[in-house]
């Protein structure tokens, strides 16, 4: 059995990763549909809306995308892993911090969300070096790497305010109000960690899956815009008025059209079909171009939209269904090297997507495509049967790709063997 691919990266690592995500991913429309109080407004009153919010941003979104970022990037780079001796740190310090956190929030708990967060911080601080410095040892030019950097900077700046805003909460030694932490957390971590890692990733997996020869032009004003709006939209947040920090749309609504133009040229020039997992995300990229025109309508106030539909939105239609997508490119990669690398010469082995379950997978996208737009409906409209229907069929999708990540798991632990 292998346990490393050709770039030096052990596969248990992200792997480690990617099923912690799933659990969560499948354990949140759960807590959506058991908890109808998660609609409560008035944080951190609501103990479930508080829960949710963290299983999302912290189980499924950060646990994934450090696993995958750990993967893509000294393959994007071509480049060994530097910093093995810190890789242990970030499953075995950030997941079990994660639980803890999310206990913690359950519970009400200080203590326990004090060693959550600390664990936490610690796992994100290996992460962040480790990527860092596997980034500055890439032979290859590629813009993930850099893009896999600066989002890992974002996330660790989101951790640190977190932090900051627990502090404030208890000594009270900062005269912020807790909607302009908020604020704070949605664009750096919303748009700084989460979104800029999917655009980052974006560059290698659509390119790579597609088998398309074209190059980029604009990756790299697309990251520079990107931040830049980020961190306007951070700045106005905390010291600025929500007309100011609608402002931050502008570069960053140009650098989506330059992604865009990027992600059009790889895809004309692709010499395999788009599959289901690359459909899903260019089904979301629709979904993010919609957020960054409803999000500034709404701080301008010409339109006034729940929260929770655009979190709803944004949650499930941009960064899930990215997760979702590439997740059931990557993690089949992983499985079939791990499994049958050795076997590929003298034995019939199966294919990457037969590992995962077609079937499932096509299951999970068409209910997450329904889902989405009836969730959002339901939220901004407040119609509750809507709503309810809208996370009855998200929890399928979720059991549709928790169903195909056991069918990988046969593989990688080798009760499927042949």
């Amino acid at each position: 059995m292998l346990s490393q691919t050709s770039g030096g990266a052990d596969v248990r690592l992200p792997l480690s990763h990617v099923a912690f995500g799933l659990l969560a991913s499948l354990t949140l429309p759960l807590v959506l549909l058991l908890s109808p109080q998660w609609l409560q407004h008035g944080l951190p009153g609501s103990t479930a809306t508080l829960v949710a919010t963290h299983l999302f941003t912290l189980g499924w979104t950060t646990a994934t995308a450090m696993g995958a970022l750990l993967m893509i990037v000294p393959v994007a780079g071509v480049a060994e892993v530097q910093g093995k001796g810190l890789g242990p740190i970030v499953p075995f310090a950030t997941l079990p911090g994660i639980l803890l956190l999310l206990l913690g929030f359950g519970t009400g708990s200080g203590s326990v969300l004090a060693v959550g967060g600390s664990l936490i911080t610690l796992g994100v601080v290996a992460f962040v070096v480790i990527i860092w410095r596997t980034a500055r040892a890439a032979t290859v030019s590629s813009p993930t790497p850099a893009a896999a950097v600066v989002a890992a900077g974002f996330l660790l700046l989101t951790v640190l305010a977190g932090l900051a805003e627990a502090l404030n909460l208890q000594y009270g030694y900062w005269a912020i109000s807790m909607p302009r932490f908020w604020g704070l957390h949605v664009a750096l971590g919303g748009f700084g960690w989460i979104s800029l890692a999917i655009l980052g990733v974006s560059y290698k997996l659509v390119q790579m899956f597609t088998l398309s020869h074209a190059q980029p032009r604009y990756a790299t004003a697309v990251l520079v815009l990107w931040s830049v709006g980020v961190l306007w939209a951070a700045g106005a947040a905390l010291y600025g008025t929500d007309p100011l920090a609608a402002l931050a749309a502008l570069p960053i609504i140009t650098a989506y059209i330059l992604f865009l133009s990027d992600m059009r040229r790889f895809l004309k020039a692709r010499q395999r079909p788009i599959e289901p997992g690359i459909r899903q995300a260019i089904l979301s990229w629709y979904v993010l171009g919609a957020l960054l025109v409803l999000i500034p309508l709404d701080l301008l106030g010409v339109l006034a939209i729940s929260p929770f539909a655009l979190a709803f939105l944004f949650a499930f239609g941009w960064a899930g269904a990215n997760l979702w997508g590439y997740l059931f490119k990557i993690a089949p990669f992983l499985v079939w090297f791990h499994s049958y690398a050795e076997d590929a010469a003298t034995k019939k082995t199966p294919s990457l997507v037969a590992m995962a379950g077609p079937g499932r997978l096509r299951a999970g996208f068409y209910l997450l495509a329904a889902a989405v737009p009836l969730g959002f409906f339901g939220l901004a409209f407040d119609v509750f049967p809507v709503q309810l229907l809208g996370e009855v069929l998200l929890l399928g999708a979720s059991l549709s790709f928790t169903l195909s990540g056991l069918s990988l798991a046969a593989h990688f632990f080798g009760i499927a063997r042949r």
